[in-house]
């Protein structure tokens, strides 16, 4: 009886209390070091490949023209490379099971790039750039299995075309010190077009580190990378030998006729502790401003652009017209409500190379991060004096169609809501980036960067004649400052897989909306032919089950009552 009791027991509480699952997604795995790797010679020594490090690499030998890579059975999604310098152009050969006949064109043009792996191929081969001849170096190389891929793998999009921040800074880490909460603050919570520009190239490995601190920060478009040289010196003159100043002066200027900042912020003109580079770079930064807003001057040396006039200009630490930008302050949803000088923090925390030193993402004395003056301005004087952007209306997100215009096939690019791809009337691949341009507001034809197209050309947009097929809907929870429901759909609609519809009351009228609830731009209509509501979900426990559990209570209190009834009359009675 005593043995029954225990197993009715364990088999009650099993019932009552059944195992949650989990419903978290499987998480991509890497196997590089499950993988075989071969070469023409075998000599390699492969195993610095996946060490993960980046103080180990390993250079393909003059005499091979590939390195070979087995999975061993496995299926991976992509491949994640880590190079020493970035080869350009490149192939990976791969193999489905009748020998190394397709080829997968890689950019090689960041030095953290991911490969997507088709699936079902069994080996692959990196081969050398046929173009250049120039032999692979790569610090670490992973391989992952199909699943969610970690935070550690970046994947970087272009740099945009058009930038409503630039940021200059002279080394890698000098972004964060001085510049403090700008990247996530602006890049990551307000998700504006944002430039980095990092005038000296310090190693590569603080190459990787800058990358590593500013994806910490929520950038996600590539940074661009001058390549000066990098020494330390204490003045001017002593940069001067260092850093040509007509070079450097010029590639300031195209930085700013190239992206066409609204804003730059940079550092200060003393060189926070008087660092030579940093004030050479603000003081040609300066002859840049002025020339990349002389007409005569950009047609003669830079005639493939045309004049830019930037609205802003802030300098750190700036003695006049001085602003404070309170990063300690400003909490942000898309951090899970960290301030952006936390934030700059866990940036800086990636570039272990210089924790040896004292420099800190500082909120106080000579290198406080959150003060800074307004250098130049041609939209007056800031007022609250605690934001870039004050006085400043933003190009691209703010200006849009009609509220009915959409193009056919259309979908959105990357995390530029003013960036869609298309079919063109040849049925060819086409991208479209909404904007101004010499007044003139229209799509236009751009690449896969978002890079205008010479010469300039306009797209036609025309109604939308096609419901989406909305099969099912869900309520998320409303981020925008509206009164507007949004709800998420699965769409059918060509490379469209999810949108994001808020509705408006009157109609009601559905617009396409972003993660956080906000509209689109330019706004986009959806067509919902029904509102299909889901099911109530069902029971945790169906009526028989509440039947079982029934029997099994009573069978356990008879159980209780026949062992203890007993023992309390046994206890009376020998009183």
């Amino acid at each position: 009886m005593k043995k029954l009791s225990v197993i009715l027991l364990f088999l009650t509480l099993l019932l009552a209390f059944p195992a949650a699952a989990s419903a978290e997604g499987d998480e991509a795995v890497n196997i590089a070091k499950q993988c075989t790797f071969s070469s023409a010679d075998n000599e390699e020594n492969f195993n610095l490949l996946t060490d993960k490090g980046y103080f180990t690499e390993l250079l393909m030998r003059k005499n091979n023209d590939y390195w070979q890579i087995d999975f061993g059975g496995n299926d991976v999604q992509g491949m994640y490379i880590l190079w020493r310098v970035a080869p350009g152009a490149w192939q990976l050969a791969v193999d489905s099971g009748s020998g190394f006949n397709d080829y997968i064109d890689c950019a090689g043009e960041y030095i953290q790039e991911y490969v997507p792996i088709p699936s079902g191929v069994r080996a692959v081969r990196m081969l050398r750039p046929t173009e250049t001849g120039d032999r692979l170096q790569v610090y670490s190389l992973e391989i992952y299995t199909p699943g969610r891929l970690p935070e550690t793998v970046h994947l970087w999009e272009p740099t945009p075309n058009t930038a409503e921040l630039m940021l200059l800074s002279a080394h890698q880490d000098d972004e964060l010190l001085y510049l403090g909460g700008s990247i996530p603050y602006y890049a990551g919570e307000k998700k504006l077009d944002t430039v980095v520009v990092y005038a000296a190239t310090c190693s590569q490995l603080r190459l990787h580190e800058s990358l590593n601190g500013i994806w910490t920060c929520g950038m996600r478009t590539y940074p661009v990378f001058l390549g000066l040289p990098d020494y330390k010196s204490f003045s001017i003159d002593e940069a001067k030998k260092y850093w040509s100043t007509t070079n450097t002066r010029l590639m300031l200027t195209e930085q700013l006729l190239k992206y066409r900042p609204q804003v730059v912020v940079t550092q200060d003109e003393n060189g926070e502790y008087g660092h030579g580079a940093h004030r050479l770079m603000v003081a040609l930064l300066k002859d840049a401003i002025v020339n990349s807003a002389d007409a005569e001057y950009v047609a003669e040396k830079f005639p493939q652009y045309k004049p830019w006039e930037i609205k802003k200009c802030y300098l750190h630490l700036y003695k006049k017209n001085k602003v404070v930008i309170p990063w300690d302050e400003m909490y942000m949803d898309s951090f899970g409500g960290m301030s952006a000088h936390k934030v700059a923090c866990l940036g800086y925390e990636q570039h272990k190379s210089q924790h040896q030193w004292y420099y800190k993402v500082a909120l106080n004395g000579a290198e406080d991060c959150r003060k800074f003056g307004l250098y130049h301005s041609t939209v007056g004087e800031d007022v609250a004096k605690n934001d870039f952007f004050e006085n400043i209306t933003l190009r691209i997100y703010d200006k849009a169609p009609d509220a009915s215009v959409i193009m056919e096939g259309m979908t959105q690019y990357g995390h530029n809501p003013a960036m869609y791809s298309t079919i063109d009337a040849a049925g060819q691949p086409m991208w479209l980036r909404y904007g101004e341009i010499d007044g003139v507001t229209a799509w236009y034809a751009v690449d896969s960067t978002g890079t205008l197209l010479e010469p300039l050309r306009t797209a036609f947009c025309f109604e939308d004649a096609q419901p989406e097929d909305i099969e099912a809907y869900e309520p998320l929870p409303l981020c925008s400052s509206s009164d507007i429901p949004i709800y998420e759909y699965s769409a059918n609609s060509g490379d469209v897989q999810l949108l994001r519809c808020a509705a408006t009351e009157e109609g009601p009228v559905w617009y396409v909306v972003d993660d956080n609830g906000m509209l689109c731009e330019p706004r986009v209509t959806v067509t919902v032919p029904k509102r299909v509501i889901p099911p109530p979900p069902e029971p945790a426990y169906s009526l028989s089950d509440y039947l079982l559990l029934s029997v099994l209570g009573v069978l356990f209190l008879s159980l209780i009552a026949t062992l203890i009834i007993p023992l309390i009359r046994k206890k009376f009675t020998s009183r």
